[in-house]
C-alpha cells in the first residue's frame, strides 16, 4: 500500500492513486504475459511444423488479427452496453481454458497447422472482446486530467509483461517444451480474474435487448464516418497496421534463418521489443497532458518506419536487439496515442464503440501480414521488411504535410 501511495505522488505514476486503476493495471499486467507467450509460442510452433514457411507463419498472425475486423465495432458496442469488468472476467477465464486445452493437444502430439490457425482465431476473438472494455474502463475510473497518464501506464503494464512473457516462452519452449509454455500462460490469466472482481461495479445496462446493441453499432459507425478527426485517426491506424505492425510475422524468420539464434534468441528479440514498448509508454506517461498530441503521433509513426528500415538491414544480433527495441518503443507509443486521441475526441457514450472501430482498423492488418509473408518467401525477409519500412516513412511524411487538422490535435 505504501509503495502505491509513493508512486501516486510521482507525476509519471500519478494514476496509481486510484485503487480501481491499480487493480485494473494488475489484471492487464497478467493478461499481457499470457497473450505475448501465446503469440510467440503459436508463431514458433507453426514455423517448426511447416519447415520454416514464412507464409504459414504469417497466416498464424493474420488469423489472430482477423476477429478485429469481423467483431471490432460489435465488441465496442457491447462494451458500451454491459459491465466492462464482467466482460473482462469472462475473457480471462476463457483464455485460461483455451491455453490449457492447447497445452494438452501439443503434449499429446495432436496439433497440426489447421488447429494452430483455429486456436489463433479464438485467441484473437478473445483479444478483440477484451480491448474496448479494458481501455474504456481506464477512462471510467480516473479523473479526466489523468486519462493520458492512466492510459499510458495501462499500456506500459501490458508491454512490460510482454518482456517477461517473451523470455519465459522462449526459454520454456527450448528447455521443457512448447506444451509447458501453454500451461504456464493459462495459469497467468487466473489471478487477473480476482483483481477484476475487486473493482467496484459500474452498471452499464445489459444485453437483454439485442436490438439496442445493433442500434449502438449503427450509431457508432455513422459518428465515425461523419467525424473528421476520428476518421483521420482510423485511416492512419489502418496504414500503420498494414505496413508497420506486420513486422512481427518475419521476426521468427530473422531469428531462425538470418541471425541463427534459435527459440531463445527469438524470445530475446521479442523481449527487446517489449523493453522498448515499456520505455515508450513510460515516456508518454511522463508527458502528462501534453499539448502537441497531433505532432507527437505523427513523429512516432515516422520513427516507426525508420526503425523498421534499420532492423531489416541488420545482420548483427546485438544491433538487431537495439533496433527492434526502437520498433517496440514506437509501436507501443503509436497504439497508446491512438487510444488517447480517440477517447479524448469522442462523447463518453461512444468511447467503447469508437475503440471497437479502432479494432477494425487493426483487423485490416492481416492483409499486410499475408503480403509480408508472401513477399518474404519470394524476395527474402530483409528486402520485404525494408519496403514496408520505406512505405511507413513516406506515409508519415505525407500525413505531416497534408493534414493540418491532425497536426493541431491537443
Amino acid at each position: 500500500m505504501k509503495v502505491t501511495w509513493v508512486l501516486g505522488r510521482v507525476p509519471t505514476f500519478r494514476a496509481f492513486r486510484y485503487r480501481s486503476f491499480r487493480l485494473l493495471w494488475f489484471s492487464a499486467f497478467l493478461w499481457s504475459t499470457g497473450t505475448w507467450m501465446q503469440q510467440l509460442a503459436m508463431g514458433w510452433l507453426m514455423l517448426k511444423l511447416t519447415s520454416g514457411s514464412a507464409s504459414y507463419t504469417a497466416a498464424t498472425f493474420a488469423v489472430r488479427s482477423l476477429p478485429y475486423l469481423l467483431l471490432g465495432v460489435f465488441a465496442g458496442a457491447v462494451a458500451d452496453r454491459m459491465s466492462r469488468k464482467g466482460l473482462l472476467i469472462l475473457v480471462h477465464l476463457a483464455s485460461a481454458l483455451v491455453s490449457f486445452l492447447t497445452a494438452a493437444l501439443v503434449a499429446q502430439g495432436l496439433i497440426d497447422p489447421w488447429l494452430i490457425l483455429t486456436i489463433s482465431f479464438i485467441y484473437g476473438a478473445l483479444q478483440t472482446i477484451s480491448m474496448p472494455p479494458r481501455q474504456a474502463l481506464v477512462y471510467d475510473i480516473v479523473d479526466k486530467e489523468d486519462t493520458m497518464n492512466a492510459l499510458a501506464l495501462n499500456t506500459m503494464g501490458m508491454r512490460f509483461m510482454s518482456v517477461v512473457g517473451a523470455l519465459v516462452a522462449g526459454l520454456t519452449m527450448e528447455t521443457i517444451g512448447i506444451a509447458s509454455s501453454f500451461l504456464i500462460m493459462g495459469v497467468t490469466y487466473l489471478p487477473g480474474i480476482v483483481a477484476l472482481y475487486l473493482i467496484p461495479s459500474l452498471e452499464r445496462g445489459s444485453l437483454r435487448d439485442p436490438e439496442s446493441v445493433f442500434r449502438k453499432t449503427v450509431a457508432g459507425l455513422r459518428y465515425i464516418v461523419t467525424n473528421q478527426i476520428t476518421a483521420t485517426l482510423l485511416i492512419l491506424a489502418i496504414a500503420v497496421e498494414t505496413f508497420a505492425f506486420s513486422y512481427r510475422v518475419v521476426v521468427p524468420i530473422f531469428a531462425d534463418t538470418l541471425l541463427k539464434v534459435a527459440a531463445s534468441g527469438y524470445g530475446y528479440l521479442t523481449a527487446a521489443s517489449g523493453v522498448g514498448a515499456l520505455l515508450g509508454t513510460l515516456l508518454l506517461a511522463s508527458l502528462g497532458n501534453f499539448h502537441y498530441k497531433g505532432w507527437l503521433i505523427m513523429g512516432i509513426s515516422l520513427f516507426f518506419g525508420l526503425f523498421l528500415l534499420g532492423f531489416s538491414a541488420s545482420s548483427w544480433f546485438w544491433l538487431s536487439l537495439l533496433l527492434v527495441m526502437g520498433v517496440g518503443m514506437t509501436s507501443a507509443s503509436f497504439d497508446a496515442m491512438q487510444h488517447i486521441l480517440l477517447q479524448q475526441n469522442v462523447p463518453d457514450q461512444m468511447r467503447g464503440t469508437v475503440l471497437g472501430a479502432w479494432l477494425v482498423s487493426v483487423g485490416v492488418g492481416p492483409v499486410g501480414m499475408m503480403y509480408l509473408g508472401l513477399a518474404a518467401d519470394w524476395m527474402g525477409a530483409p528486402l520485404a521488411l525494408a519496403i514496408n519500412g520505406a512505405v511507413v516513412v513516406v506515409i508519415s511524411l505525407a500525413v505531416i504535410l497534408a493534414l493540418p487538422r491532425l497536426r493541431a490535435l491537443r
